[in-house]
Order: structure tokens, then C-alpha cells, then sequence
């Protein structure tokens, strides 16, 4: 029958019944109630709760049918509580209603409830397998009203027949200090909505192939978050082309990458190098890669530019010079994105901006070898030398006896 737990313990159903108004309240740590496959059927009312757990501490609520209530199972303001392997459906406000910390629900069949969960300031909770079919409202609606470092995980949670009018998944509010974090692991989500303003940090992840942890708040709202943000073998999409909200910055990781036989691995954007717009923080051959992107398209790890940029030196030529040579021109192509020479042999280096001459020289007296260099953003190195003759000592002439003296 209904009541409310007062007392630690393990509290088994033996029947099923209905329930005018609230039907179980728990009120003491330490409790668990076995619905033991029964079912508490409720009147709609749409303040009514099939379970209401209020402060309380390590809750369980397991192998209960809650029906028709305005609430199935509330957890608020207490922490560590779980709901496990229960059945919620027609609900008129909401399946689950979480607003404590550390609380887990597992493996929970929702059905046709107007909200399927919702995480109202909800403190490190975790929502884990099960499903959730045919809801009115929003499948998962988060308010992230939290502080610094809270985390929120959603996994593995099939969604399916949300009223097309409404999303799968809506997360809106702030956090009141620094950055909230809501993990999405494995999940397959259509509409989704992000609201403008907020500092919550979404990461994806797919335990397979790897994960995408924004370092700024998204926004926006789309049709397909599942398209939208993508995480397959060595692939990583983010369409910010359809919603514009999403081109924040990231940290990417990669999954099972290790040596795949390139012979520059380079992170890829659209499969060309991404120059200044990503950098790694792992080796590129390593078996879980890390990198950073500033900017959302497709990026993956691939075969980089092996091709060096040209460059050429137009002068001095292969002569011999009978004045001082003080400068080098040269030519360059693809894309440079240092260049440097030397005068002798690379005892020293000096660095000069690619496509400005080098001026202000001195050739040494004999032979000269000079060598102008440029890599690109790959590090390919390419080199043009010279080598050239310098010859202003006038010759002398000696005469020998006999000779007669020029006047």
C-alpha cells in the first residue's frame, strides 16, 4: 500500500495497487524498495509521484511499473540514489525527475510520458541504458544551474517517437561558477536545442572511435544531432554549415590510430593539411591520438604534404663576379612558410621573409657557395645553391731582366 519509509531497509512489494495523490514517499537513508515486477498505478493527477524521495541518502528504487502519475520517481536535493531496472510509463509530467548529485538511473524503460527525464541543477548523475519511447515533451530536458566542474553523463539511452515538435534533447540554464560539463556517450539523438548564454561544455563520445570535447558552450538547434556531430573510424564531423552554433573549439581524441603506414602523418581537414588551425598533442602514430581544431568541418589523421615549396636562386649565378656580391634573389612556390640562407655552409643561419630578397652582403674574395632554404607547414625543407666566383684582386706583372722599361 502507500505510505512513506521512514526506516532504513529493504522494503518489497507483494502486490500490485492504485494510488490517489502521492503513493510512496521515502523518507530515511539507506533504503531500498523492490517493486518486485508489481505495478503502482496513479489518477494523472500532475503533482502526484509514484516515488518521491526527498534528501534522501543511497535510495534505490528497482523492478517497479509506475503508471499514470504527474511524476514517476523523484530524486531531489539528496545524493548517491539509484533507479534501476523499473518500468515508467504515461506519466503526465515526467518519467524521472532528478535534482540531487550522484544519483544513477539504469537500465529504465520510459513510455509515453510527457517529459522522459529531466535533470533540474542535478549534480554529477548518471543516466545509463534503457530507453525512452513515444514521449510529448522533450525525451531529456537538462537545466545545468550548477558550479564549477559538475559533470553530467547521458549513455547509451535509445530515444525513439519523441513528439516531433519537441526534442530528444534540450539542455538550457547556467552554471553559476565556471563551466558545466554533460557527457553524450553512444547516443543517437535527433532535435536537439542549445540554449544562447550558457556555459555548460558537451562532449561526445563514442567508445569505439573516439570523442569531442568542446572547450566552449555550443548553441543553437537542429534536426539530427546524431548527423550533425559525427565520431566514426578515424573521422571526426562536426556540420557547422547547418547549425553555426556548433563551431566552437575542441580537443579531439581518436581511438586506435597507431602506425598506419604514412610516411608524414599530418592531421587532415577536408583532407588536406590543416596548417595553423589544429595542433596535436600526442604523437600522430600513437594508438589514441589528441589533438586540438579551432574551427568544425571533417578532420582525420592521414598521409601530409610531402611535397616541399619551390625555391630558386635567380642571383648571383655560376660565374665569377669582379666586383662584390651583396645580395641574393631568389623565387619561391607553394605555399612557403619559412625560408632562411647561409653563406657558409650552414655555420650560420639566417632567417629572412619568404619572397624578400637578402641584401647588405659580402662575398669573400675566391669561391662562394651560397643556399637559400624554405619548408612549409609540413616541414618539408627545400634548397637552392649557388656557387659563384669572386675576383677583384688586380693581377701583377713582373718583368724579367732584358725587358724593356715601359715609359
Amino acid at each position: 500500500r502507500c505510505g512513506t519509509i521512514d526506516s532504513p531497509g529493504v522494503y518489497t512489494l507483494n502486490q500490485s495497487f492504485s494510488a490517489t495523490g502521492t503513493c510512496l514517499t521515502i523518507n530515511a537513508d539507506n533504503v531500498t524498495l523492490d517493486g518486485n515486477g508489481y505495478n503502482i498505478t496513479g489518477d494523472d493527477g500532475t503533482t502526484d509521484k509514484g516515488i518521491a524521495a526527498s534528501s534522501s541518502r543511497n535510495a534505490t528504487v528497482k523492478n517497479l511499473k509506475i503508471i499514470d502519475f504527474g511524476y514517476g520517481i523523484e530524486f531531489i536535493t539528496g545524493t548517491d540514489n539509484l533507479a534501476i531496472n523499473n518500468t515508467l510509463d504515461s506519466n503526465s509530467y515526467v518519467g524521472i525527475l532528478l535534482a540531487g548529485s550522484n544519483d544513477q538511473v539504469i537500465n529504465n524503460t520510459l513510455n509515453g510520458n510527457n517529459y522522459g527525464i529531466i535533470l533540474d541543477a542535478s549534480v554529477n548523475t548518471s543516466v545509463i541504458g534503457g530507453s525512452i519511447n513515444g514521449s510529448t515533451n522533450d525525451a531529456f530536458w537538462l537545466f545545468t544551474d550548477l558550479g564549477d566542474g559538475n559533470n553530467n553523463t547521458i549513455n547509451s539511452v535509445p530515444i525513439t517517437y519523441t513528439n516531433s515538435s519537441v526534442y530528444d534533447l534540450k539542455v538550457e540554464g547556467m552554471c553559476s561558477v565556471g563551466n558545466c560539463n554533460i557527457y553524450l556517450i553512444n547516443m543517437n539523438i535527433a532535435n536537439y536545442s542549445f540554449a544562447s548564454g550558457t556555459s555548460t561544455l558537451l562532449i561526445f563520445r563514442d567508445t569505439n572511435f573516439g570523442e569531442i570535447s568542446f572547450l566552449s558552450a555550443v548553441n543553437g538547434s537542429g534536426t539530427n544531432l546524431s548527423n550533425d556531430v559525427r565520431i566514426g573510424n578515424n573521422s571526426v564531423t562536426v556540420l557547422s554549415n547547418v547549425n553555426s552554433g556548433l563551431n566552437k573549439s575542441a580537443n579531439v581524441t581518436l581511438y586506435g590510430i597507431g602506425d598506419r603506414g604514412f610516411t608524414s602523418p599530418a592531421i587532415l581537414r577536408n583532407g588536406a593539411g590543416c596548417g595553423n588551425l589544429c595542433y596535436n598533442f600526442t604523437s600522430l602514430t600513437a594508438g589514441t591520438v589528441v589533438f586540438n581544431v579551432s574551427y568544425w568541418t571533417n578532420y582525420s589523421i592521414g598521409e601530409g604534404d610531402t611535397t616541399p615549396p619551390n625555391v630558386n636562386i635567380i642571383y648571383p649565378a655560376n660565374t665569377t663576379y669582379n666586383t662584390n656580391v651583396s645580395a641574393i634573389n631568389y623565387t619561391t612556390g607553394n605555399s612557403p612558410q619559412a625560408c632562411w640562407y647561409t653563406l657558409n655552409s650552414g655555420t650560420t643561419n639566417t632567417t629572412v621573409t619568404c619572397g624578400n630578397n637578402a641584401t647588405g652582403l659580402t662575398s669573400s674574395e675566391g669561391s662562394n657557395t651560397w643556399k637559400v632554404y624554405t619548408n612549409d607547414s609540413s616541414n618539408n625543407v627545400n634548397s637552392s645553391s649557388v656557387t659563384f666566383v669572386k675576383d677583384t684582386v688586380v693581377p701583377l706583372i713582373s718583368y724579367g731582366s732584358g725587358t724593356e722599361t715601359d715609359s
